[in-house]
């Protein structure tokens, strides 16, 4: 093997076994000139949260006869949003000392609905009425 290549080689294993102990944490200790390096654990900070507590705020979408599936349910004050399903039932998980909370509620054809909701009073019911339709403006006169 020729010089070059036996240099390279020990190169690239010095990278390697280098990133190895980098990756476990052990580094040389090089803070004093003339001593031999020491291979050094670091101490390594874990931050444990603790889990938060939630309580699941949950309701249903109607139109006073049927389920209104799709139907988008926004609560004001944290932006937390979700669509209905199948079955126009909707929930958020939310912090129990949450108290009441706005939402806005939409659905395509219907007017759009503010209410409160309540996590004491929870499985609401919201009925949504059908937006009236409005036609173009007719002038009366007619041309071709």
């Amino acid at each position: 093997m020729s010089l070059f290549r036996q240099l390279l080689a020990v190169i690239l294993l010095s990278g390697l076994f280098a990133s190895a102990a980098q990756a476990r944490g052990i580094v040389a200790d090089s803070s004093k000139v003339g001593t031999p390096l020491v291979a050094t654990r670091t101490a390594k900070a874990v931050a444990v949260a603790s889990p938060v507590k939630t309580i699941k705020l949950s309701g249903k979408i109607v139109d006073g006869v049927r389920a209104l599936p799709g139907a988008v349910v926004v609560l004001t004050a944290t932006h937390q949003m979700t669509v209905t399903n199948a079955a126009g039932e909707f929930s958020f998980d939310v912090l129990p000392q949450a108290g009441p909370l706005q939402a806005n509620i939409s659905y395509a054809g219907y007017t759009e609905a503010e209410v409160t909701l309540s996590t004491k009073f929870n499985e609401a019911t919201v009925a949504l009425l059908k937006t009236r339709a409005t036609g173009p403006a007719r002038s009366g006169r007619h041309t071709k």
